[in-house]
């Protein structure tokens, strides 16, 4: 198992939304994709709704 960086977590955040939809973007669907424990999203993000802030402010610097 590898190190996982926020980036890792945002770009699979959005990997899921593409290939799926927002229902399946849960902590539990990010980490098995990453193949890491919950212990290492909430490392990166205080909770499911700073997640999110992170993957839309992403989104809006790098897609628009």
């Amino acid at each position: 198992m590898t190190r996982k960086t926020k980036l890792d977590w945002i770009e699979q955040g959005l990997a899921i939304l593409a290939e799926e939809s927002s229902p399946a973007l849960t902590t539990e669907a990010l980490t098995k994709r990453l193949d890491v424990t919950k212990g290492s999203f909430y490392h990166h993000f205080t909770n499911y709704e700073d997640y999110k802030l992170n993957l839309l402010s992403y989104f809006e610097q790098v897609q628009t």
